[in-house]
Order: structure tokens, then C-alpha cells, then sequence
């Protein structure tokens, strides 16, 4: 990893001989902050937001916790909301999703347009225009999109279900909710259970298990 002599303002202003590795970042009008920062496709570097590996940190988690981030930033971790609307109201971004299941199969889903508005609109998240491998679950169980959609914690219910919320019902996670959730890369890390609460991406492995996932952006521009 080379350290870059210039501030960052993401992973996308490394300079191109620089590596896969955690660097810190300034972001506009907010404080140094530190990030994985991923080249392994692509010679622009993308900011990790989220990864899971080995189960090694539990994501079911309350709303203090993702609005501020948790785990190991060189191993599985939840950048945090409140960085992800920093980041993401400075300029416009892209988001990526990367999935490898138990035999090593590897697929994507990107959309070109996502951003996360602030705390006091629950965090509401702006996404569209899908493109990839994986098929489009930033659905709910009934295959509407998420965008427009809050986010729902164990602790605070946003989803559009009366009476229920989908994070202690069905995901055991904390992410954008409608009614329920078909790309859940924050449930629980387990090879059996309930299929609603482990990892899942519903267009490309639903009854098969999902081993590690990836969620990063970079500008659009």
C-alpha cells in the first residue's frame, strides 16, 4: 500500500500505482476518516462500505451502531450511515455489490445512482439504475425498488409494514426496508436457520448460501 501525498477525498483520488489497503480520507466539511479502499477491479479505487468474510462481527446491530460503523475496517465492518450521507452529498456516486458463494462463484450487481440523505430522513436512500450479474434484489418480498426507502434497525421501525418490522421479523439486520428485504448482505452469518435471516441476494442465491459480500462506491463523475 503506498501512502498518497495528497488529502483524499475517496478512494477514487489514489494515485493509479497504489494498492488495495485502508487509507484515510477527508471528506468535505467533515473529519479525517479511515477506509478500506479497493483497485482488485478496477484501476479507479472504490470506497468500501461494507464486507463480510467470516462472521467474525455481528451484524445485527442497533441504530447508534450503523449510524456510526462498526467492526474491523481490515476485515468485516459497517462504514456508517452518517458516512455514507457525507460522502455521498458531496458529488454523485455509483454503488457496487460483490457476492461469492460456498463454490466460489462470484457475481455483481451496480447501480449508477445512489446516495443516502441524513439522519432526520431516517437515512433514506436514493438508488437506481441496475446493471450486473446478480440480478436487481435492492427489492422488498414484493419486488418493489428501495430507493426512497429508510433504514430499519432491531431498534427503529421504517419499513412500509404495519404492525411488523422486518429487521426482528425477517432479516435480523440493519438496512433499507420495504416490506422485507431480498438483498440482505447485513443478516445473520449462518449456514442454516431461516433463509429470510442469513445473507441473501434473492435473484442469485436464495435456498444456497452466500460466503462474503462487498458493498462499495466511487463517483459517477
Amino acid at each position: 500500500m503506498l501512502e498518497s501525498s495528497i488529502q483524499l477525498l475517496d478512494c477514487s483520488d489514489l494515485p493509479e500505482m497504489a494498492s488495495s489497503g485502508v487509507y484515510t480520507i477527508y471528506p468535505e466539511n467533515s473529519a479525517a476518516l479511515k477506509v478500506y479502499c479497493d483497485k482488485t477491479d478496477d484501476s479507479v479505487g472504490w470506497t468500501v462500505v461494507q464486507r463480510r468474510v467470516d462472521g467474525k462481527v455481528y451484524f445485527y446491530r442497533d441504530w447508534e451502531s450503523y449510524k456510526n460503523g462498526f467492526g474491523d475496517i481490515s476485515g468485516e465492518f459497517w462504514l456508517g450511515n452518517e458516512n455514507l450521507h457525507i460522502l455521498t452529498s458531496s458529488r454523485p456516486y455509483m454503488v457496487r455489490f460483490d457476492l461469492v458463494d460456498l463454490s466460489n462463484e462470484k457475481a455483481y450487481a451496480t447501480y449508477s445512482e445512489f446516495s443516502v440523505q441524513n439522519e432526520t430522513s431516517n437515512y433514506r436512500l436514493h438508488i437506481s439504475d441496475y446493471d450486473g450479474t446478480a440480478g436487481n434484489s435492492m427489492t422488498d418480498y414484493r419486488w418493489n425498488s428501495l430507493n426512497g426507502r429508510m433504514f430499519t434497525t432491531k431498534d427503529r421501525d421504517n419499513d412500509i409494514r404495519d404492525g411488523d418490522n422486518s429487521a426482528t421479523k425477517f432479516t435480523r439486520s440493519g438496512f433499507w426496508h420495504g416490506n422485507g428485504l431480498n438483498g440482505n448482505i447485513n443478516g445473520l452469518y449462518q449456514y442454516g436457520g431461516n433463509r429470510n435471516h442469513r445473507m441473501t441476494w434473492r435473484t442469485w442465491r436464495w435456498t444456497t448460501l452466500i460466503r462474503s459480500t462487498r458493498m462499495m462506491i466511487k463517483p459517477t463523475c
